[in-house]
C-alpha cells in the first residue's frame, strides 16, 4: 500500500498527488499520455 500526507483544501498539494496517483505508465515507466486510473482516496 501506498500513501501520501495532502492538506485538505490545498489545491495545489491535491493537484501534485491526483495526477501522481493517476498517472498510468509504459513497460519503460514513461508516463502515458491522456490515460488515466482511478486510486482510493481515504480522509479523516
Amino acid at each position: 500500500m501506498d500513501a501520501f500526507i495532502a492538506q485538505h483544501g490545498n489545491a495545489r498539494e491535491e493537484l501534485i498527488w491526483d495526477t501522481t496517483w493517476s498517472a498510468v505508465k509504459d513497460d519503460t515507466g514513461l508516463i502515458v499520455p491522456g490515460a488515466a486510473k482511478g486510486y482510493l482516496e481515504v480522509s479523516w
